[in-house]
């Protein structure tokens, strides 16, 4: 009985069965939901490393670092029919769980489950800048549990795939190493954390080098200064500030092309953006004289903390962390012999709470998934607190099966809650997705014309549709003639070997093709198009979704 009952143990605690449980897992996400790209960016970065974009497969994927590129290009040259992307993106979410997972010495199947039920969501409609935070979150919480070698690993794999999302949540890694050197431990784990910091220095000068030709220094140079407007200082409202906008050339039609993201057809160069942001920039400074800019930034971080902490994530989080903090001060008081270790835990909890708060305030403005994985290190380290002192040191006392049991609870009540909204969402993907292509069998039935799709056409239709097969599926760069108004690849060299092979010098030139189209989506007033090309002296149809599809 005793043998019968000690190998259980050993299966329960073994990292081979609770991987093969988590792969099991994902499989079964596979068939009840299957997995989709989140965002046209996602696509976007698809498109171009398998080669849907130019013709052939290419590692200048901007924001995912070229070495990781790189590897892309070749897979998709090795075996194109394969989604090596979307696969790669689930495997490292999955890996990231399973290692947060592995790293509990009791109840790791409970926490598996808690975990993957709060990350249904972004697992099942993935975007590589979630998978990123995830990836960063679970680096951390394995340094935090001395597992230094899984930690380095995912380390340098968030950084490839996102640098921006690692590099916001680095200086986390103080407060471990902190609790290292109080330990006298840290010789244990500084090798694996300089290999790690040596990959990324590494691959950031293989980045610098593959981006070094004058065309690629030229976009990007653009590229920043359209990300300052786009993503982080927004424009000057036109209105109040309409001498400016004639100064540097851009009419009110223009204005509401760029407010709608549509870059093609307000075609400005990199100055007129950092014009755009330095004005933006003097007109808060102006605003910042009349009124207390300490009050308004310490607004500002509570609006943007009290926004996260609407979502289930931000709430799950903050929940954590207050629950872990105050675990940790009990534990100390109750005890006093080991205060001194138990302090630095505390300040360790307290440290992640300032430095959480303190990173909304710093990156409220950005989008929620750039602070994915604040919120997800958020929920483990107050997670870590409560489950190390409820349930891993009380062993198998009664306490700690109540405290398991109760999560087990919560866990199941978020998976249902998540099933139930994720099922929502992919239904109204599909609905959307049948539309799109038939959209783009339209499309591609007219060789002798091009499509210009309006950006906000391609924002709401950028997932992978629910397609199971295909490198190719639910990408709308798939027809010959087909091209987008704007992505932040927008006046690049590889959007430039685009118009190469569709036999064009740019968005509106009409000499080698007999008809241009316009898609713009229906019940919206899009006559700025209609007056901007009419300008430039161009004869384009502007048609509607709902006019395509009849």
């Amino acid at each position: 009985m005793r043998i019968v009952e000690n190998t259980k143990n050993k299966i329960y605690k073994s990292n081979i069965f609770l991987a093969v449980l988590c792969a099991l897992a994902g499989l079964i996400l596979l068939f009840v939901f299957d997995f989709h790209l989140e965002s046209n960016d996602d696509t976007l970065l698809r498109s171009v490393m398998c080669g849907d974009y130019t013709g052939t497969p290419d590692a200048h994927l901007v924001y995912i670092l070229y070495p990781l590129g790189l590897v892309f290009k070749g897979l998709y040259l090795l075996a194109p029919i394969i989604p090596w992307f979307e696969r790669f993106l689930v495997v490292l979410f999955l890996a990231s769980i399973y290692f947060i997972g592995s790293s509990f010495e009791k109840g790791r199947f409970t926490i598996l489950f808690l975990i993957m039920s709060i990350m249904l969501g972004p697992l099942v409609i993935n975007q590589y800048t979630q998978t990123a935070g995830i990836a960063i979150a679970a680096a951390l919480f394995c340094f935090k549990r001395k597992r230094s070698i899984p930690g380095a690993v995912l380390l340098a794999l968030s950084f490839l795939l996102r640098k921006e999302v690692c590099l916001a949540m680095l200086p986390l890694l103080g407060f471990i190493l902190i609790s290292y050197i109080a330990k006298k431990e840290l010789k244990k784990h500084i090798i694996p954390v300089l290999c790690a910091f040596a990959v990324m220095g590494i691959s950031v000068a293989i980045d610098s080098y593959a981006y070094s030709s004058p065309e690629w220094k030229e976009f990007k140079a653009y590229n920043e200064a359209r990300t300052d407007v786009f993503d982080y200082n927004n424009f000057p409202e036109y209105g109040k500030n309409i001498d400016f906008y004639n100064e540097i050339g851009i009419s009110a039609e223009e204005y509401t092309a760029l407010a709608e993201y549509d870059l093609s057809l307000a075609d400005h160069d990199t100055d007129t953006f950092i014009a755009m942001a330095e004005k933006q920039k003097s007109i808060i400074k102006e605003w910042n004289r009349f009124s207390n800019p300490y009050k308004r930034a310490l607004k500002a971080a509570l609006l943007a903390f009290f926004e996260n902490i609407k979502t289930l994530r931000g709430f799950f989080a903050c929940a954590m962390l207050v629950i872990g903090f105050a675990v940790a001060i009990t534990d100390a008081v109750r005890n006093r012999k080991k205060i001194p270790g138990k302090l630095v835990q505390i300040l360790i909890t307290g440290g992640y709470f300032v430095a959480f708060i303190g990173l909304f305030a710093a990156l409220g403005r950005l989008p929620e998934r750039i602070l994915f994985g604040v919120n997800m290190m958020a929920i483990l380290s107050g997670l870590d607190v409560v489950w190390n002192v409820m349930v891993e040191k009380r062993a198998s006392g009664i306490i700690s099966r109540i405290y398991a049991f109760g999560a087990l609870v919560i866990a199941v009540a978020v998976f249902s809650f998540q099933a139930v909204r994720v099922h929502a969402e992919l239904k109204a993907m599909e609905e959307k997705g049948a539309a799109i292509l038939e959209i783009k069998d339209k499309i591609a039935s007219d060789p002798n014309s091009i499509y210009f799709l309006e950006a906000n056409l391609y924002k709401s239709c950028g997932a992978k549709m629910g397609e199971k097969t295909g490198n190719n599926k639910g990408s709308l760069y798939d027809p010959a003639n087909c091209v987008k108004s704007s992505d932040w690849l927008y006046n690049s060299p590889l959007m430039k070997q685009r118009y190469d092979n569709l036999g064009i010098t740019g968005p509106f030139d009409t000499t080698s093709r007999k008809k241009i189209y316009y898609i713009v989506p229906s019940g919206l007033n899009f006559e700025y198009i209609d007056s901007i090309v009419s300008e430039k002296g161009v004869d384009i149809s502007v048609i509607s979704v709902v006019d395509l599809l009849k």
